[in-house]
């Protein structure tokens, strides 16, 4: 293959590319770094595809390569793909290799431990609220803005944006769109419950006609149930406020499912609940919990069921009553 010089600046495009494509595979990259990427991007046409040879031959000595990393191997790996795909378009010209290349995109992760709460800005302006024990990933390029909700419970502010590029959100089988809006998304293994406190989502579920997408809006509720495979809408009124009380260190239940109760209240609770040989699903619980009245919550949970409850000094067994 004939090689064709590049010029001093091109070069220097190349590298910057290299080196932010290579930041962008990090675990631990930031939303400041995210937006410095898109700055950049954004700055020069040719900046874009400098970042878009560098992108297409990685993918394509990775596809050669080890397709599952981890650690330091990882992070070597990343590097090494980096100044391969560099030195090659340094070397010789790219307009054979060419594709048709997928918009430059960068995924970002953040979590909580349990108890904890934290807070995650995306690059748009939009702001994430994240409950205990919770984890989300947000992909973001020139024409996406998806964010996955893993599990655990988010408060998702989004930021309006005039064009297509809309908000999205995926959480188990739904999905939750929105544009300029306020919701609650709270996942609980499969059961999602979409809380909307300003403007509307619409909401899509996998596998359903576009018929099917109802369109909620401030003050209502959608709940998923993979029990029943049904998705439920209710209006909250001021009610739908109490979804956010996780914020204060406290979870309010309306008569949810006992075991995705217990499942919640395990993202924050001190001591961690076991469920022995006991269906709670077909029980039902409205009330509040309160981290730092655990023994008070417990007493009333088997005051009200047919458990019985053991507590020792790090977890909490719950099992049938004899």
């Amino acid at each position: 293959m004939n090689g064709v010089p590049l010029y001093p600046l091109e070069q220097e495009r190349l590298e910057a590319a290299s080196q932010w494509w290579a930041r962008l595979q990090e675990p631990n990259v930031s939303p400041e770094e995210v937006s410095d990427w898109l700055e950049w991007i954004e700055a020069d046409a040719d900046n874009r595809e400098a970042y878009q040879r560098i992108q297409e031959l990685t993918q394509r000595l990775r596809a050669t390569g080890e397709q599952r990393t981890n650690g330091h191997r990882r992070v070597s790996r990343v590097k090494w793909y980096a100044a391969a795909a560099l030195v090659l378009l340094t070397v010789t010209a790219v307009s054979m290799w060419r594709l048709q290349p997928e918009a430059p995109r960068a995924t970002m992760a953040f979590s909580t431990p349990v108890a904890g709460i934290g807070q995650a800005p995306l690059p748009d302006g939009s702001k994430v609220s994240l409950g205990g024990a919770t984890s989300i990933e947000a992909v973001y390029s020139e024409t996406v803005r998806d964010v996955r909700l893993k599990e655990g419970e988010a408060f998702f502010e989004v930021h309006h944006e005039r064009g297509p590029r809309a908000f999205i959100v995926q959480s188990g089988s739904i999905s939750i769109r929105a544009v300029g809006t306020a919701f609650n998304v709270r996942k609980t293994g499969e059961r999602v419950t979409v809380t909307v406190t300003e403007g509307k989502v619409q909401i899509a579920r996998s596998g359903r006609s576009a018929g099917d997408h109802p369109m909620i809006s401030a003050g209502q509720q959608a709940t998923y149930d993979p029990a029943s495979n049904r998705l439920s809408v209710v209006t909250r009124g001021q009610d739908a406020q109490r979804a956010l009380a996780w914020r204060e260190q406290k979870l309010e239940f309306s008569d949810d499912p006992l075991d995705a109760v217990i499942a919640n209240v395990n993202r924050y609770s001190p001591r961690h609940i076991e469920v022995r040989n006991v269906d709670l699903h077909q029980h039902f619980y409205t009330g509040t919990f309160q981290p730092d009245r655990l023994d008070e919550w417990l007493i009333a949970i088997e005051r009200s069921f047919p458990v019985s409850i053991r507590v020792s000094n790090e977890a909490v067994v719950i099992e049938p009553r004899e």
